[in-house]
C-alpha cells in the first residue's frame, strides 16, 4: 500500500508542474499578442516608429521553468519514497 505523504507529495509536484506550464503557455501567448510580434518572415525584430528605429524585446522567461523542474524533482522524490516505503496491504 502507498503510504499517504507520498501520495500527497506526488500531487503537490503535479500541481507545480501544471502551474508552471499554465504560467508558460499564458506568457508565451501574452508576448505573442503583442502587435510589434516579431514575424517570422521579416527576420528582423526592429521596427521604425516615427523617424527612429526601435528593438522588440526578446521572448525572456520567469520562473516557469523553475516550478516545472521543481515539480519534476518532487514527483521523482514521491515515486522514490513510495517504492521505499511500499508495503502489500495486510489481508483481513
Amino acid at each position: 500500500m502507498t503510504p499517504r505523504p507520498a501520495v500527497a507529495l506526488l500531487g503537490a509536484g503535479l500541481a507545480a508542474i501544471a502551474a508552471g506550464s499554465v504560467a508558460l503557455a499564458w506568457s508565451t501567448a501574452h508576448y505573442l499578442d503583442n502587435w510589434r510580434a516579431p514575424s517570422s518572415t521579416s527576420g528582423d525584430r526592429v521596427y521604425r516608429d516615427g523617424d527612429r528605429l526601435v528593438a522588440y524585446p526578446p521572448f525572456t522567461l520567469g520562473l516557469e521553468p523553475t516550478f516545472i523542474a521543481l515539480g519534476l524533482a518532487i514527483v521523482v522524490a514521491a515515486i522514490a519514497i513510495a517504492a521505499l516505503t511500499w508495503r502489500r496491504a495486510q489481508p483481513s
